[in-house]
């Protein structure tokens, strides 16, 4: 399991999902990996500053009142310093 974690991790973090790039291809990665493992998975597309992002929202078994939610990023490159999002969200 060790060695699938790593491989997941590597392949996340070559995703370049800088501040003025599209995330989808890290998020449709990662939904395909969960779905591998009896996940259901739904995309929910946004656009931020003309850039096309997506939330991705997985679960497993029947829906509950104490079910579990973990929230996270996927944007696992750092802010690159280009006109962008991250610029226009810090003139706000």
């Amino acid at each position: 399991m060790n060695d699938y974690l790593d491989e997941v991790c590597g392949r996340l973090v070559g995703f370049d999902t800088a501040s003025a790039k599209s995330d989808l291809p890290a998020v449709e990665y990662l939904s395909k990996e969960l779905e591998g493992y009896g996940f259901r998975t739904a995309l929910q597309p946004v656009e931020l500053w003309g850039v096309s992002q997506a939330n991705l929202v997985a679960w497993i078994g029947a829906p509950s009142a104490d079910g579990l939610i973990i929230s996270g990023h996927v944007d696992t490159v750092p802010y690159d310093g280009a006109a962008g999002m991250g610029a226009r969200a810090a003139e706000t």
